[in-house]
């Protein structure tokens, strides 16, 4: 798929991206390259439009590409390009389709992921709730696959979002699970060398809105700070 090809190439722009690539998987096309992140954020918030249409009209019909649609979605939502909430709004959208696209497949690891993502565009607009809910049911599916990424990123985003909530007891018992799958940062393959990836995504192609989806991420990586100095003390 010419538009996830892409998509990775705006990735390999932020400098690093092998991380990212391996767990999100390549795909057999060189895609548009891009000089500089400067150049990959202007394309990708041009082209979101598109995007999610191309991404909706996929899963809509081409299921067996649905895979391709769920790994874009995740680069979209994880590095925060999306140019205000009428965008965000279009990526819930599309998002909630893929959710109820790989509900209906009865495919475990697509359902873990998906529902991480709606996750964290919940937790981005400040609905705890519902981001609780998706991260619980995204954890459950990610054990049942044994998938180590899927479950460290919900894991560890779960705890911060207990943490908010006021639940320090089970917000340290999330983050332990997260570091029990982690693995070491400079392993490639690890959870803990993707979820430092996904943070520099975040970072570095961040949207228009930086000063909101910084702040989120930063908020992410304070709080899990203070739950590793919590589980140590225990």
């Amino acid at each position: 798929m010419f538009l996830h090809a892409t998509l990775l190439q705006a990735m390999s722009a932020t400098e690093r991206a092998g991380s990212l690539s391996i767990h999100l998987f390549s795909v057999p096309l060189t895609g548009l390259r891009f000089a500089d992140a400067e150049e990959a954020r202007t394309w990708l918030l041009a082209e979101h439009t598109l995007l999610v249409s191309v991404f909706s009209r996929v899963l809509r019909d081409i299921p067996d590409a649905a895979r391709i649609v769920v790994a874009s979605l995740s680069v979209i939502a994880s590095s925060g390009l999306f140019a205000g909430p009428a965008h965000q709004r279009e990526l819930e959208r599309v998002t909630d389709q893929a959710v109820a696209t790989a509900e209906l497949a009865d495919d475990p690891a697509r359902q873990a992921q998906t529902r991480h993502g709606r996750a964290w565009l919940a937790f981005i607009r400040g609905d705890l709730t519902a981001a609780e809910t998706d991260l619980r049911e995204a954890i459950l599916r990610g054990r049942a696959v044994d998938d180590p990424v899927a479950l460290f990123m919900s894991a560890r985003l779960l705890s911060v979002v207990l943490a908010d909530r006021g639940r320090p007891a089970e917000a340290v018992e999330f983050f332990v699970e997260s570091e029990a799958v982690a693995g070491v940062e400079d392993d490639p393959n690890s959870p803990a060398c993707f979820s430092r990836e996904v943070g520099r995504l975040f970072t570095v192609l961040s949207s228009d809105r930086a000063e909101v989806n910084l702040s989120a991420a930063r908020h992410v990586y304070e709080v899990s700070d203070r739950l590793r100095r919590e589980a140590a003390g225990r």
